[in-house]
């Protein structure tokens, strides 16, 4: 039988060829050499994982250069600059060497600036992105870092672990600048963080961002090292939360405003009953309490609520117990304690500057600062509330929901009124709104960015007529007429007390800024024109008392025994207290443009790089105001001065302040003579309008504002910022999956390919002329 030939003729040379070099590109695409996503970190089966040493790859930036914003927050970036590299990154005199500890860099950083020892660069800047599954689930996110000299880790731009983040003397923190600083230990450092504020992160299900910045501890340090060893998730249903609820001063001594965060999007509410009996770890008296529905909106921290609400009609001299929450979560009960009630009545609060917590760089810090400072204050003094000067926190952005925590974190504030004032660190950032609820707000003074809580506002407490003003704004008109309609829906008040942030008579480093020039030039006349008796105020951390002022000149102080006293002093003469800082997270000096000579205006000044706080008691007719040392719990004076108005009565019984001429919804509280603008529902969603009137109804007329419901009703604006998002892909993109990873090694591979494929036709040829 016959048949065909099976056997293979062999194959040419160019095919051979050919077929060699499409196998090799075949095997780079499937190992994922040309395709591939440098910036997607490791995932394990369950997703817990997203970085692991050695394997997850960075882009990093090791040439001096800050990169373009969006590089913390986008889901990739597109400076050609970043390099991609996986392992642990470093330098030690500019090679691979072993820094200590066994830690030795798998991935050179360029460690000088001009190639030449005692030139190193300060920052270096490390991303990669990640995927997260069952973000709902996620409680933690836990990792481990070893550095030198100091770290800042964030995800999608919000800080979630922060090493070392100070320059040598402890001060100033280096996160966002171009400065050195960190530990300068001789070796790398260890350090774990486990992050649990997962709703602030704004994750999504991919593209997130894992951001790194890594500093050096000077320009002769001989090392430099990161190596993020693992981060994970940790899974688990989170609990719904409450956080920082703030007591705040009501519209009169009768009420008290209520402001908090919260993960449940389910009505909320205040419960409020009298505390006869209740102990601290007793279980709340939810069968006699009082319960008030708060408005609630969505906050600009992702995944929490901002709730507002007043309770009104208390009684004098009454502790009451408290939470805010609802059966998803409530806030640990607490107690406070009202005082004598009625106008001339006698009552003291506090005057608190600059909290600032941030502003050390190192928040811990500033919140033992500030936390000793309360304890101290209210142990020695028992106020009846606190009037801050503003900067409640230092920073916007990434650590501002950190320090808020922060600020919040001392106990004596779930029981101390306060009363809050915008500072500069403040404005532009509608989380001031979100964690404030303050009353009889006006859309006068109200600054962009910072919510319909900036306006400028007012209280009565005990026939005191206190004025609150954004000093941002720098139309002293708006200001004018703001205080005007406040006068005049309060002519029988005894004092008028005004405060806002930015001191106009002070002696530091914002003595001679333009801004406070222009407002030194305005404000006092207006001050003395509408017969204010005190000015209190801060920004310029260091402590200021002037003597009594007509506009912005000096009246003659009195001398000897009496020269920490005035009494009757004519109409149009304002004191002006400048507080330093209450947590002493920040001081400066004395301005050089008055080192030699003091302004004739100054009565008692000086900075002694201790914190401070002013108790202010209204008795009557008589105001003091003494400053004290805070840190001692014995409260050492450094200051005191008095005022005294001889044609007041001491001790009324409060009619003028509870009835129809002080706080009735037509006199006190209502759109028409309090300005349009000020307390109509669309800026203010009724503002305790009705809520405080004479009868204490609360019908809390304002739009989107609820119904009344008896004598406690909530009320308050909430801020409407949406959820925050991570920024978006900004220009076109570094590699993410199916992209180039490298345009120009690609091309190289490119060029071979078509140098083979060129070979393999020539090789044909030659073929065909042998045939």
């Amino acid at each position: 039988m016959t048949g065909k030939n099976t056997t293979s003729r062999r194959r040419p040379r160019w095919y051979r060829a050919l077929t060699a070099t499409l196998a090799v590109l075949a095997v780079l695409v499937a190992g994922g050499v040309l395709f591939a996503n440098p910036t997607t970190g490791v995932a394990d089966a369950d997703g817990a994982q997203i970085v692991e040493s050695g394997k997850t790859q960075w882009q990093y930036r090791d040439d001096n250069q800050q990169p373009a914003d969006g590089w913390q927050t986008s889901a990739a970036v597109s400076d050609a600059a970043w390099k991609t590299a996986s392992g642990s990154f470093g330098a030690k005199n500019g090679q691979i060497a072993d820094l200590g500890g066994g830690m030795t860099p798998q991935v050179l950083l360029n460690q000088y600036i001009n190639g030449a020892d005692g030139d190193a660069i300060p920052v270096y800047y490390f991303r990669t992105t990640f995927d997260a599954k069952d973000i709902d689930a996620i409680q933690a996110i836990t990792g481990e870092v070893a550095y030198d000299d100091a770290a800042i880790v964030a995800v999608n731009g919000h800080v979630i672990a922060e090493f070392d983040n100070h320059v040598k003397d402890g001060t100033d923190p280096i996160y966002g600048t171009t400065n050195y600083g960190g530990s300068n230990d001789s070796a790398p450092k260890t350090a774990t963080f486990n992050f649990t504020d997962i709703a602030s992160l704004g994750l999504k299900a991919t593209g997130n961002v894992l951001s790194v910045e890594l500093h050096n501890g000077r320009a002769t340090s001989s090392d430099i090292y990161l190596d993020v060893k693992n981060v994970s998730f940790t899974y688990g249903k989170a609990a719904d939360t409450v956080k920082d609820a703030s007591l705040e001063i009501g519209a009169t001594e009768f009420a008290r405003n209520f402001n908090w965060l919260g993960t449940s999007t389910n009505a909320s509410f205040v419960e409020i009953a009298p505390a006869a009996g209740y102990k601290e770890g007793d279980a709340f008296p939810e069968s006699g309490a009082e319960k008030v529905q708060a408005l609630q909106s969505a906050a600009t921290r992702w995944g929490f609520m901002s709730n507002k609400a007043t309770v009104s009609g208390l009684a004098a001299n009454t502790a009451y117990v408290y939470r805010v929450g609802n059966d998803d979560a409530w806030s640990d009960p607490a107690v406070f304690t009202t005082g004598n009630f009625g106008s001339g009545a006698s009552f003291s609060f506090l005057f608190a500057g600059d909290p600032q917590i941030g502003a050390s760089g190192n928040s811990d810090a500033d919140q033992a600062g500030w936390q000793a400072t309360l304890t101290n204050a209210v142990n020695k003094l028992t106020p009846n509330f606190m009037v801050s000067a503003g900067d409640q926190i230092n920073d916007k952005g990434a650590k501002e929901d950190g320090q808020y925590d922060s600020y919040f974190a001392p106990k004596e504030l779930a029981s101390l009124t306060q009363a809050l004032t915008v500072g500069n660190h403040d404005n532009g950032s509608s989380r001031y709104s979100d964690y404030f609820n303050v009353p009889n707000v006006s859309s006068l003074g109200a600054t962009s960015g910072t919510g319909t809580q900036s306006g400028d506002y007012w209280y009565v407490y005990n026939g005191v007529l206190f004025m609150d003003i954004n000093s941002n704004d720098m139309n002293t008109g708006n200001h004018k007429a703001f205080m005007e309609q406040a006068i005049a829906a309060n002519p029988n008040v005894n004092w008028k007390i005004v405060v806002f942030h930015h001191s106009v008579f002070s002696l530091a480093n914002h003595y001679t800024d333009t801004d406070i020039q222009s407002r030194r030039n305005e404000l006092p006349q207006v001050f003395s024109d509408l017969g204010i008796d005190v000015v209190l105020m801060g920004h310029d951390h260091y402590f200021t008392r002037t003597t009594m002022m007509e506009g912005a000149n000096p009246v003659a102080s009195e001398t000897g025994a009496d020269a920490n006293q005035v009494v009757d002093p004519a109409k149009g003469q304002v004191l002006y207290l400048t507080a330093d800082s209450a947590s002493g997270s920040k001081y400066y000096k004395t301005n050089s443009a008055v080192v030699d000579a003091m302004p004739t205006w100054v009565a008692t000044q000086g900075q002694s790089n201790r914190p401070t706080i002013t108790n202010v008691t209204v008795d009557g007719g008589k105001l003091t105001l003494d400053t004290y040392y805070t840190d001692s719990a014995e409260l050492e004076k450094f200051d005191t001065f008095t005022i005294v108005h001889t044609d007041q009565n001491s001790g009324d019984n409060g009619t003028d302040n509870n009835g129809s001429d002080n706080n009735n919804g037509t006199d006190n509280n209502n759109g028409t003579d309090n300005g349009t603008g000020n307390n109509n529902g669309s800026d203010n969603n009724g503002t305790n309008n009705g809520s405080n009137n004479g009868a204490n109804n609360g019908n809390n007329n304002g739009t989107g504002n609820g119904t009344g419901n008896g004598t406690t009703t909530g009320n308050g604006a909430g801020a409407t910022a949406k959820p925050s998002t991570s920024t978006g892909t900004k220009g076109g993109s570094l590699p993410q999956t199916g992209d180039l990873i490298a345009p120009a090694f690609i091309a190289a591979i490119a060029v071979v390919g078509v140098a083979v494929i060129a070979a393999a036709l020539v090789l044909k040829n030659r073929d065909r002329q042998v045939r």
